[in-house]
C-alpha cells in the first residue's frame, strides 16, 4: 500500500501511476482538489492497482489524522509514504 500526498497532479501523479505500473497492490492518491485526486485514482486502477483518493490537507492536523484512520480501516496496513505535499505555515 502506497500513499503520496500532493498525488493531484506534478511529480505526485506521475509516482501515483508508476507506482501501479510497477505492480503496487494499491495507491492512495491525497491532495485538497478532490476532482485531480479522483481523476489520478482512476487512471491508478486502469493500470490494474486499487485507486483511492483521499481529500487531505497536509497543513490541518485534523485533516492528516482522519486520512491515515481511513487508511488504516481500509487496508490494515501502509508501506510506502511519500509525502509529496508542500505546506508553508
Amino acid at each position: 500500500m502506497v500513499l503520496i500526498t500532493g498525488g493531484g497532479s506534478g511529480i505526485g501523479k506521475t509516482t501515483a501511476l508508476l507506482m501501479a505500473a510497477e505492480g503496487a497492490a494499491a495507491v492512495i492518491v491525497a491532495g485538497r482538489r478532490q476532482g485531480p485526486i479522483d481523476a489520478v485514482a482512476a487512471e491508478v486502477t486502469e493500470l490494474g492497482a486499487k485507486g483511492l483518493a483521499l481529500q487531505c490537507d497536509v497543513g490541518d492536523q485534523a485533516s492528516v489524522q482522519a486520512m491515515f484512520t481511513t487508511i488504516q480501516e481500509t487496508f490494515g496496513r501502509l508501506d510506502v509514504l511519500f509525502n509529496n505535499a508542500g505546506y508553508v505555515g
